[in-house]
């Protein structure tokens, strides 16, 4: 469903930031929010490492 609901809205929104700051601009604040939201997700993420035991994961 957000996958579908994003397809929709995501040109969308594009196209009208593209038509208030130019093609460019929207394109660069596209990028420093997909940056963003790439290290606040790696910054919050803990991940466990798998631990082995007689060859099978615990």
């Amino acid at each position: 469903m957000a996958y579908s609901v994003g397809m929709i809205i995501g040109p969308i929104v594009g196209g009208g930031m593209a038509d208030l700051f130019g093609i460019s601009t929207a394109l660069y604040i596209m990028c420093f929010v997909l940056v963003g939201y790439s290290l606040s997700s790696r910054l919050v993420k803990h991940e466990r490492k798998a631990t082995y035991v007689n060859n099978k994961m615990e």
